[in-house]
């Protein structure tokens, strides 16, 4: 299985800087040959919502969709949860159990 892990940081360069990384990547199968989810096209999408818009992802996000749909408690960080009320992801560790 092929997982993409980059910790890029979290300042307003980190989702070019990943876009950037993936140039570097080997392909592992002929193109239609296998399928396999991965996240990646969400951050190429929000990467080109960055240079139409010239915003952040996260602050042309809550510019065009939240503020005018007056969602308040949306949040990309887990940092910026103010309650234990919201759902959060969740990974397997090396012995297959899950940590959040």
């Amino acid at each position: 299985d092929w997982r993409l892990i980059a910790d890029t940081g979290d300042a307003d360069d980190a989702l070019a800087e990943f876009i950037a990384r993936l140039a570097d990547l080997e392909q592992i199968g002929a193109p239609g040959g296998r399928a396999s989810y991965s996240q990646v096209g969400f951050s190429i999408v929000a990467r080109i919502i960055e240079k139409v818009t010239g915003l952040t992802f996260e602050r042309a996000v809550q510019t065009l969709v939240l503020e005018p749909l007056e969602l308040r408690n949306t949040f990309y960080e887990l940092r910026e949860v103010k309650s234990r009320t919201a759902a959060f992801g969740h990974n397997a560790d090396e012995n297959g159990q899950l940590i959040v």
